[in-house]
């Protein structure tokens, strides 16, 4: 094992270089900030010197790897979130925040006529029908919104299937620059890409 002086240019983010480093299991010794604008040094234990400055090269690459994929994965998880509005945009959130209880107290009184069910109860009375109208009003809208929602999610997934994918051949040995171009073409604005 020798002791290297490994050069970190400037405007690499030292903190990912340090965490690359760590993450190859090199012995940080030392390391030393430049003045602003100059090149930092990392003093590291390694048997291979080049092998050492390799990986504190691609800390850079890894970094935008990492942030890359943090982004694009905002951007799916917003284009899901925007088309599950567009499915619930019409219901108050009030309402939509009782849709629990109503399907809990449907299913109850689909088990039980005599179960108390006070939401429903006083829903249906407001709209003046029966509690049983206003249970299978309930079950009948469940059903289309638990699809809807469902193809949305199963879309967000297929999205993230397809990053995470990115990700494994990056991680498995894969280019910096394959990984950065995959995450690209990952296009959560593509409507081909939803229901």
């Amino acid at each position: 094992m020798s002791v290297a002086i490994l050069t970190v240019p400037a405007e690499v983010d030292l903190w990912a270089v340090l965490l690359a480093a760590r993450a190859a299991e090199l012995a940080i010794l030392d390391n030393t900030l430049g003045e602003a604008g100059a090149d930092h040094s990392l003093i590291v234990a390694s048997a291979d010197e080049a092998a050492a400055q390799a990986i504190i090269d691609a800390a850079p690459l890894l970094d935008r790897v990492g942030s890359a994929a943090a982004a694009k994965r905002r951007d799916i998880h917003a284009a899901a979130a925007a088309r599950i509005e567009a499915v619930v945009e019409t219901y108050p959130l009030h309402e939509r925040e009782s849709w629990d209880q109503q399907w809990q107290e449907a299913q109850a009184l689909a088990a039980d006529p005599e179960a108390e069910v006070p939401l429903l109860t006083a829903i249906a009375a407001a709209r003046v029908i029966t509690v049983a109208a206003m249970a299978a009003k309930v079950t009948a809208k469940r059903g289309p919104f638990a699809a809807a929602a469902g193809a949305i999610i199963g879309s967000q997934q297929a999205l993230e299937d397809s990053l995470q994918a990115a990700l494994d051949a990056f991680d498995g040995g894969g280019s910096a620059e394959d990984a950065l171009a995959a995450i690209a073409a990952i296009d959560p604005a593509d409507v081909a890409n939803w229901p």
